[in-house]
């Protein structure tokens, strides 16, 4: 990575698998694949270093059964150029260092297309074992934000600001106990099953 750390990544056990697979499936010279490969590997960079802050802050939505997601930011990046907004979305929890003098930590929690089956949010609760119709006390401090997915660039940013100075100040928050520091994992250190298919991988993490 180019830039120095600014954050300390974790991932939870599902966004592990999830990345695991679309890393597989990209070098075995599936080209859908590799986009999102490539795509989803320079978001990360980009968490890492702090030059991404998010696309907007999620809201609480357990009121229909879709569960409380204050905590969570969702980013998106487009594996087309010709689409005017993102297919796929990583959300991820901003979270407090873990240790004195410690980065920041950004929990990585779930990744997947925007339209997938079943749906992108209900897997994120999942991940994060939420029940979708239970507000979460926790999350009380984020008050009840506006959704601004569909709002421009000034309300987004003025949201995501307000989000992330909240979720800095939230003492003692840590990230599941079963998701682990991005260090522990070894993606990219795998070669192609396919060789003569397919565009070689560009980046690794």
């Amino acid at each position: 990575m180019a830039d120095e750390p600014r954050h300390e990544l974790y991932l939870t056990p599902e966004f592990a698998a999830r990345f695991n697979a679309i890393e597989q499936a990209a070098l075995n010279g599936d080209e859908t694949a590799i986009r999102v490969y490539e795509h989803l590997v320079e978001l990360i960079d980009n968490l890492e270093d702090g030059t991404e802050n998010g696309h907007h802050p999620l809201t609480d939505k357990s009121w229909r059964a879709e569960g409380d997601l204050r905590d969570g930011t969702a980013s998106e990046f487009a594996t087309d150029p010709t689409l005017k907004r993102g297919d796929y979305r990583i959300v991820w929890r901003q979270l407090p260092p873990q240790r004195e003098g410690g980065l920041p930590v950004r929990e990585l929690v779930h990744v997947g297309h925007r339209r997938e089956t079943p749906d992108f949010y209900l897997q994120t609760l999942s991940a994060l074992e939420r029940d979708p119709i239970v507000p979460l006390e926790e999350n009380e401090v984020f008050g009840s934000p506006s959704y601004v997915a569909q709002k421009g660039l000034p309300s987004r940013s003025a949201a995501l600001q307000t989000q992330l100075s909240v979720a800095l100040a939230r003492a003692g928050m840590t990230p599941l106990t079963r998701s682990r520091p991005l260090a522990e994992h070894q993606f990219g250190a795998r070669e192609s099953d396919a060789p003569e298919s397919g565009r070689p991988l560009t980046r690794d993490l």
